[in-house]
């Protein structure tokens, strides 16, 4: 049997349980690290690795990349790497999560994108940051961050260490 030269998430089978779907995935990203060095060339290859992805789930996105919503730009003045409808990504460099420093970067960089966003809303805020989820990647380990009302009632980011889910995508199982 001949080996398709397209990368194995372009031919999603109808049938495919989601946790199938995300091991192909895991196991492309496998293969997309081993040929990238720059957050840039991750960026790229994992946004087009998530488009047949979406395609088959049936969700559809219209990604904004480097862009906050102009009443967000008023409020930080960062971009973020990919923003697709409420789920924030900040990819870093292959490998970057190997240090705390990388990863408390990210995070302030995700906190500061969802609160801009959720204070530029012309709805509730609280309700559209509880909405948000941000996302850190560096093609070995991700982390999740989502925000959630303290006692006092104020907003504020949940730490990083509950969400952080490192993994080994990269090396062979």
């Amino acid at each position: 049997m001949e080996k398709s030269s397209q990368t194995p998430l372009k031919n999603s089978d109808a049938g495919e349980s989601l946790y199938q779907l995300a091991d192909r995935l895991a196991g492309a990203i496998a293969e997309l690290v081993k040929t990238i060095k720059t957050e840039e060339e991750l960026r790229i290859g994992f946004e087009k690795l998530l488009e047949p992805i979406t395609a088959s789930i049936g969700v559809k996105s219209e990604p904004k990349y480097e862009r906050l919503s102009a009443e967000a730009k008023k409020i930080y003045r960062g971009r973020p790497d990919a923003v697709h409808g409420q789920m924030i990504i900040e990819y870093e460099a292959p490998g970057s999560f190997s240090s705390a420093n990388a990863v408390n970067h990210a995070l302030a960089q995700l906190a500061g994108y969802m609160t801009a966003e959720a204070n530029a809303s012309h709805g509730d805020p609280i309700a559209l940051v509880n909405r948000l989820v941000g996302v850190g990647f560096d093609g070995y380990s991700i982390f999740f961050v989502r925000y959630s009302r303290t006692t006092n009632g104020k907003i504020k980011a949940v730490n990083e260490k509950d969400f952080m889910l490192q993994g080994d995508l990269a090396r062979p199982r």
